[in-house]
């Protein structure tokens, strides 16, 4: 759904970009969410956010999946569940951090411009 070859190349697709651009105006509209690392991959999402105090992150998640839904213009796209964990400590987060920006290199995709 987010990935289409073109060429012999893997990128994002039209709803990739568009989803890759919803997650970056997020803070614009949730001013108690920030971005830390993302990447839009040609089938899934890894997002690492922070939450300050009083965020609710389903109500985060359910609008971000229901407003790019619309979006596209296509019913529902997303799986109904999501995966999520709190991350406790530095060396945590730090290992998170570096999951999401290795997480292309993984499938081959060398040089993925769509990390945040």
């Amino acid at each position: 759904v987010f990935g289409e070859r073109k060429g012999g190349k893997i990128s994002l697709s039209r709803i990739g970009e568009m989803v890759w651009e919803v997650w970056c105006g997020l803070p614009g509209r949730f001013s108690w969410v920030v971005l830390d690392e993302f990447i839009v991959m040609p089938n899934h999402v890894h997002v690492l956010l922070h939450l300050l105090r009083g965020a609710d992150l389903p109500k985060i998640i359910h609008s971000w999946k229901s407003f790019t839904a619309h979006r596209i213009g296509r019913g529902a796209i997303w799986q109904r569940e999501y995966f999520d964990r709190i991350v406790r400590t530095p060396e945590e987060f730090r290992a998170t951090q570096a999951y999401i920006r290795a997480n292309p290199a993984k499938v081959g995709l060398h040089d993925w411009p769509w990390v945040g």
